[in-house]
């Protein structure tokens, strides 16, 4: 006869097993997430880094050239090597520092720019560590962030005269954090062009603000000083309604004086660029057609349009994209690192022609 076996209530209980399983279970998922969280945040910061550093190359280099230290067009020679590379090295410092800023979550160690000056090359390597917030679960606790920009520094004669018309949203939604984010971006894109153009012969700019009201800001002027410090002092309120002020800056770019301007400094035609940006849409949808009517005026009569949505809806984007030249020159940004990168780059690219060839 076999023999009865009592087995002790604590292995017959079975409750809680449900949340033992489960904490098992999410130990995989945490170290998916912990991960996921760290690598994003590395990628941000890569991209960041690319943004300021090929501008801020970009600023050294044309100050370099705008300031003759090079003196033929063949390229520097031996003497003007040291002088050029300390400048460099100067000019990208200060304007890489500006546009970086400092973070807890990340080490700057340093750049290294290489001049060569028989082909004029001119290439940075930017060094950061980017500290993990689960470095335990990644078993390191940094990540290596390295980023190279490079371009091309030769004498040109002239070249890139600009004439840049801003279109920027001061709805109520742009209230707080935005607003903020753009003036920065602004006021980033203002020091470029004034690295670029310190004495003020090639870069005029004017800006229009809109709500449902439209505020110029400035109208077309030398230099970039006069822009920004407007701007700097926009308030957010109304709703929305884009179309009157792209035709303010449809008319002001299509001025004969603007020509005169620059027939007179610099002998050029200059290339005429709008930049729309908006985090929003429009109150009336009638308002949609109309301001896609005016950008296509401004592109048939030769005006290079940018559009720039920031945290904007569908309907937005949509508007933005059909008023861009391309779709090249639509920035889709949602964030205040995303939108400074967006100014930057239009920045950059509509006066890389103005001292060198990239």
């Amino acid at each position: 006869m076999g023999k009865f076996i009592k087995i002790p209530y604590f292995l017959k209980n079975d409750a809680g097993s449900i949340a033992i399983i489960f904490a098992l279970a999410t130990i995989p998922l945490l170290l998916s997430v912990g991960i996921a969280v760290d690598y994003s945040g590395a990628v941000r910061l890569r991209f960041r880094a690319i943004q300021a550093a090929d501008a801020a190359l970009l600023a050294a280099a044309s100050t370099v050239l705008n300031e003759g230290m090079i003196g033929s067009a063949s390229g520097a020679t031996k003497l003007e090597e040291p002088a050029i590379k300390a400048r460099l090295d100067d000019v990208f410092s200060n304007f890489f520092d500006v546009n970086m800023g400092v973070s807890p979550l990340y080490k700057y160690n340093g750049f290294k720019i290489k001049y060569d000056r028989r082909t004029g090359d001119v290439q940075v390597k930017v060094d950061y560590e980017y500290k993990p917030v689960f470095g335990g679960i990644l078993n390191t606790d940094k990540i290596s962030v390295n980023v190279v920009s490079s371009t091309q520094m030769t004498p040109a004669e002239g070249g890139g005269a600009v004439s840049m018309f801003l279109v920027l949203d001061r709805s109520s939604s742009m209230r707080g954090s935005r607003m903020t984010s753009l003036k920065v971006a602004v006021q980033n894109m203002t020091l470029q062009f004034e690295g670029l153009d310190p004495s003020h012969k090639y870069v005029r700019l004017g800006a229009v603000s809109y709500s449902h009201f439209i505020f110029i800001e400035s109208g077309l002027q030398w230099g970039a000083s006069l822009v920004n410090s407007s701007i700097q002092s926009m308030r957010a309120y109304g709703s929305t309604s884009s179309t009157k002020a792209i035709v303010v800056a449809k008319d002001q770019l299509l001025l004969e004086k603007e020509i005169i301007e620059h027939k007179i400094k610099n002998g050029q035609e200059p290339r005429r660029i709008m930049v729309f940006m908006t985090d929003g849409k429009n109150f009336r949808h009638s308002d949609d057609a109309r301001t896609i009517k005016v950008c296509k005026q401004a592109k048939e009569n030769g005006i290079e349009i940018y559009t720039v949505a920031f945290f904007a809806p569908a309907i937005g984007q949509k508007l933005l994209k059909s008023c861009a030249s391309s779709s090249g020159h639509y920035f889709n940004t949602n964030n205040s690192e995303e939108l400074n990168a967006a100014f930057q780059e239009i920045g950059a690219v509509t006066t890389a022609e103005l001292y060198l060839t990239k």
